[in-house]
């Protein structure tokens, strides 16, 4: 037997033979068995490879630290016979900038692979390549920079900002916008230590994609204020009465409660109320000063608010000089005082803001 079938039918009323064996037998049953299996099982074969269409599941956004992205990196694989050859694909090499890789672009990609991808589940990915290390003294510039851009911007210079030495922020080399969580007044950044926002947005024309957020970073940001402040030349004795040759003015930061300034001729004449050390600041807790508020004054106090502000009466709890924080009572519209406590800061011998409430 070749494997051939010879089909012979010699016309109506003859009986129709098989390599010579009538139809009708169990051996040409058989025969036919023989020549249909070989076609199922061809059949079987192609419901077998479609069995092994894979399917994707894209990551939103991902980072990229090496120069090749791959396919492994930014889609998770599902249902692949090979698993590993698709997942080691390269899909980009050596990005500069942020790319966003949509779904059907991705597909018509792998379409021509070795197996068949039957659906890509997700609308697009973010490849965000981090081979730039911004410097903490760029990001420092940048955060003056943008600090000098507000409306009272000539406070910067009282003013010391830092960052923590081993911050370390990775960005794309370009294509991007980096903006930073800054108030809206210079004022508004209090002495000590706060969180800012450092966002990450792509440089895009495209509206849809153009305000994705990209990466963000909080930064540690201490706030210092300088200050002119005067400072001890030698040690002084508790009653010592300053003259100009006790102290000079000097340049200082401070994280808290940064003291005024005082002008020699506001020291020179006044007492000193402690001990003082070289080098130590001269401040209304070491120096008797005649107090610009005392104990039981009157005095307006000024609460502000955005297009608000408020003017009422108010009595000193205890004495203080100009720029000290004090404890004030509100005088209500009755002539009493009301049993809230307030703190406020001297403006003047009249006149005080509050502080916190």
């Amino acid at each position: 037997m070749n494997g051939n079938f010879d089909i012979d039918d010699k016309g109506p009323g003859s009986t129709k033979r098989i390599n010579g064996i009538p139809l009708g037998s169990s051996s040409a049953k058989f025969r036919l068995h023989l020549w249909i299996l070989p076609v199922f099982l061809l059949l079987l074969s192609g419901a077998v490879q479609n069995l092994h269409a894979y399917r994707l599941y894209l990551n939103h956004r991902v980072e990229i630290k090496g120069p090749d992205v791959r396919l492994r990196d930014i889609a998770r694989i599902d249902g692949a016979s090979n698993p590993e050859i698709l997942e080691g694909k390269l899909i980009a090499r050596n990005l500069q900038r942020p790319v966003y890789l949509p779904a059907g672009e991705l597909q018509s990609r792998l379409n021509n692979g070795p197996e068949s991808l039957e659906r890509v589940h997700g609308v697009g990915v973010w490849i965000i390549p981090l081979n730039r290390t911004v410097s903490v003294g760029k990001l420092e510039e940048m955060i003056r920079d943008e600090l000098k851009k507000l409306p009272d911007h000539e406070l910067v210079s009282e003013i010391d900002i830092r960052l923590p030495e081993d911050l370390n922020v990775e960005v794309p080399t370009d294509g991007i916008e980096m903006r930073f969580g800054l108030p809206d007044k210079v004022s508004s950044l209090h002495v000590g230590e706060r969180i800012i926002a450092l966002d990450v947005y792509p440089l895009s024309d495209n509206p849809a994609t153009m305000r994705d957020l990209l990466k963000r970073y909080q930064l540690p940001l201490t706030i210092r204020a300088r200050r002119m402040v005067p400072v001890s030349n030698r040690d002084l004795p508790v009653g010592h009465q300053l003259t100009s040759e006790d102290f000079h003015l000097e340049e200082r930061l401070f994280t808290e409660n940064p003291p005024v300034g005082r002008t020699p001729a506001e020291l020179i004449g006044k007492r000193v109320s402690t001990n003082v050390n070289e080098n130590d600041v001269l401040s209304p807790d070491n120096i008797k000063l005649d107090p610009d508020v005392r104990r039981g004054q009157s005095i307006r106090l000024v609460y502000q608010t955005p297009g608000l502000i408020f003017r009422i009466r108010s009595v000193a709890l205890r004495e203080g000089a100009t720029g000290e924080v004090i404890p004030v009572q509100p005088v209500l519209p009755s002539g009493q005082r009301s049993n809230r406590t307030l703190r406020a800061r001297i403006v003047s011998t009249e006149l005080a803001v509050i502080e916190n409430e």
